[in-house]
């Protein structure tokens, strides 16, 4: 998995000049909220073609855990399918506003803490930090 980290890490903040071009995306698209790295990040529903990670990205137990993670953040009803996305390996960049700006994510961080074990075990599934890999991509 180091590897990939590596490959992740570098097609992101590789260099001034890939932060530069990532940066300006969001000062010219104020619809932008996520830029991930190519090939890692992923839709539920449109864009066709999307990354399906071997269909276990909205699996039913991973669907009911950002089901579950979604009540701890927001009494919002829950994203249509359409809309979801997830920044696999959670790196990515995004606009600072959509997150640090947002009071019902900001207040519900202690209680998706206290769902949390320490720790990331490979292989494991409905953790909360999956569902947040899905559902910050979501809400951004």
């Amino acid at each position: 998995y180091t590897d990939i980290r590596q490959s992740v890490l570098q097609s992101l903040c590789g260099s001034a000049e890939t932060a530069q071009r990532i940066i300006a995306s969001f000062a010219a698209n104020s619809a932008l909220g996520l830029a991930g790295p190519d090939g890692w990040v992923a839709w539920r529903g449109l864009p066709a073609g999307s990354p399906r990670f071997g269909g276990n990205l909205f699996s039913n137990s991973e669907v009911n855990n950002m089901v579950r993670i979604w009540s701890l953040i927001t009494g919002a009803p829950f994203p249509e399918e359409e809309a979801w996305a997830a920044a696999v390996t959670n790196f990515f960049w995004a606009r600072g506003s959509r997150v640090t700006s947002n009071p019902e994510l900001l207040r519900a961080v202690p209680r998706i803490l206290s769902h949390m074990s320490w720790g990331y075990f490979t292989g494991s599934v409905g953790q909360p930090e999956h569902a947040l890999e899905r559902l910050i991509g979501t809400m951004v």
